[in-house]
């Protein structure tokens, strides 16, 4: 892989998405920041369709159109950027075929700014806030997404994850790829975005209103910042706490949720934002002048200082988490980073980049934490030990499902608590990179993080015992 693309060069990988690569980067010459980030398409040619380049040419088109708005504050500045194909060429079909040779010339990718406070989902899955704080970020989070639909603009996949805390901690909307023009498309087909926040018309995988999707996700996002959870896993009929939204019962709904003291204006809120009906959902303007947010239309600096102190104390709750993974044992060593939100000023919990995985079962390097193990192994009675080790150590807490030859498996891990409906799953996959060195990754692909982390240190003490 080019370590350049035009003046940026790449120090990191940071992320992935569903069809690209994220890379912390620097600009030669520039003194001015610590670092960029750069979005390009998969390496491996093949695994790259022509809805992926379309897809990222329209990504790129939208930060185009609301990076350059005088009043944007609510997403990334675009710096440079590479089409997929040459887009002033009428023969489309043409284009969309082509196939690239990656090198700095000619390898498609975008380069905004890179948020090292990391995303709010990072913040939230640690410590709720109280209704007192989480009004005044969801005030500028439902500003934000109020300056996407003035220009026209659905982004269909508003969640924790894609909002980024720049280094005062205001919220930055990330994430375009799922996004449409709802002036050129005004109805709009298929499932996107993410599960949890997914509307019930999307399911349903009819026409729906893009603006109507994404106040339903906002509502999924209030709940969120005030619980730490998710109030249903799916808002669809068959799910046991959104059937009670959808049939109007919410004294039965709100029942399960008894635990929370929730003010009666957030529940007004709430429901009317994750409303089965589209029509009967609130519009941005209700929204901020609804009675939950009435009282901080303007909202003083004091109130703003406090919120920074109260996000900076989890911030560094997070760090003393990922301390955690620094502990080496003289059989295991262990680091990694998370993909949610690299600490560029500290420089703690970067992958060690100078192990060069041997290829067992592919090449991929998305990591979010990773075991260092020495020794001889015998790589697939490692990993047929392990997973007898974690369905014994869970018993019917988990399920697993194994792939490639046992040497990379899913772990799905299931919470006691009643009320908590994200799961957490994992992939763990095993690499050699040296004769009698071999690389254990493990990679959070749903659920809260503060799950993740307490499953992977469970883990980590059960792989001490079998080697």
């Amino acid at each position: 892989m080019s370590e350049n693309f035009g003046e940026y060069k790449i120090l990191i990988q940071a992320g992935y998405g569903g069809y690209g690569q994220v890379y912390l980067v620097e600009k030669e010459g520039d003194k001015t920041k610590t670092g960029y980030s750069l979005k390009t398409l998969e390496y491996d040619e093949k695994d790259i369709t022509r809805n992926d380049k379309k897809l990222f040419n329209k990504e790129i088109d939208i930060l185009k159109t609301l990076s350059a708005q005088s009043d944007n504050i609510f997403v990334p500045k675009l710096y440079a950027f590479h089409y997929c194909f040459d887009k002033d060429k009428k023969d489309e079909e043409e284009n969309s075929n082509k196939i690239f040779k990656y090198n700095n010339d000619n390898r498609p990718y975008y380069v905004t700014d890179f948020y090292s406070r990391g995303s709010l989902a990072n913040y939230i899955f640690f410590e709720k806030l109280s209704e007192k704080h989480a009004k005044v970020l969801f005030k500028k989070i439902v500003e934000g997404i109020k300056f996407l639909h003035k220009n026209k603009i659905c982004h269909l996949d508003i969640k924790l994850d894609n909002i980024m805390l720049e280094k005062e901690y205001n919220p930055i909307i990330i994430d375009f790829g799922a996004s449409e023009n709802f002036e050129k498309l005004p109805k709009i087909k298929g499932i996107r975005g993410t599960q949890q926040y997914i509307s019930p018309e999307m399911w349903e995988e009819g026409e729906y209103d893009g603006i109507k999707s994404d106040i339903f996700s906002l509502g999924v996002v209030l709940f969120n910042l005030v619980t730490g959870e998710f109030g249903f896993d799916e808002a669809k009929a068959r799910d046991p706490n959104y059937i009670y939204i959808k049939m109007e019962y919410y004294e039965e709904y709100w029942s399960y949720f008894n635990n929370y003291e929730l003010s009666k204006e957030f529940k007004e809120l709430y429901i009317n934002l994750v409303a089965y009906d589209p029509t009967k959902r609130y519009t941005i303007e209700q929204i901020l002048s609804s009675d939950w947010l009435k009282d901080i239309k303007n909202i003083d600096e004091e109130l703003n200082e406090e919120i920074k102190q109260k996000l900076n104390s989890i911030y560094k709750i997070i760090n003393e988490k990922n301390e955690q993974f620094n502990n080496i044992s003289k059989i295991i060593e262990s680091g990694g980073y998370n993909t949610k939100g690299i600490n560029i000023n500290e420089n703690q919990g970067y992958f060690n980049s100078d192990i060069e995985p041997k290829k067992i079962s592919n090449d991929r390097i998305n990591i979010n934490h990773f075991l260092k193990i020495n020794g001889d192994l015998n790589p697939i009675d490692f990993m047929n030990r392990l997973t007898k080790q974690i369905e014994n150590n869970f018993k019917d807490k988990c399920d697993i499902e194994a792939a490639e030859k046992n040497l990379k498996f899913t772990v799905i891990f299931y919470s006691n608590t009643k009320n908590k409906l994200g799961d957490c799953t994992m992939d763990i996959e095993l690499f050699q990179y040296e004769k009698g060195r071999y690389l254990l990754e493990f990679l959070l692909t749903r659920g809260a993080i503060s799950d993740y982390i307490h499953y992977f240190l469970k883990l980590k003490e059960i792989i001490k015992i079998i080697i």
